[in-house]
């Protein structure tokens, strides 16, 4: 996905078990965050579980995005992470 105002293409990779795993382990506990951190914490755990393909990110790169940027990808983390998460109800 294209977010045109950030200049930016967002792919993230097909998600499998390894990779959630390793999401939730490297975001940390969330309830005791606020939504700037959260956020940050969100991309950076998808960076480090290998959920973004594109754009190559480090973990550093994440510090240097403007904040609604940074809110952005994290909502399209949490629309895959809903995807792979939630059955189907027409299955």
């Amino acid at each position: 996905m294209r977010h045109e105002g950030f200049g930016i293409e967002l792919v993230l990779a097909p998600l499998k078990q390894r990779q959630m795993e390793l999401f939730v382990s490297k975001l940390g506990d969330e309830r005791s965050m606020n939504a700037v951190v959260y956020h940050g914490a969100v991309v950076r755990a998808a960076v480090l579980a290998g959920w973004i393909a594109q754009p190559a990110w480090a973990v550093e790169d994440v510090d240097e995005l403007e904040p609604l940027c940074v809110a952005w990808v994290a909502e399209q983390v949490g629309l895959a992470w809903k995807r792979v998460m939630e059955p189907d109800p027409k299955v």
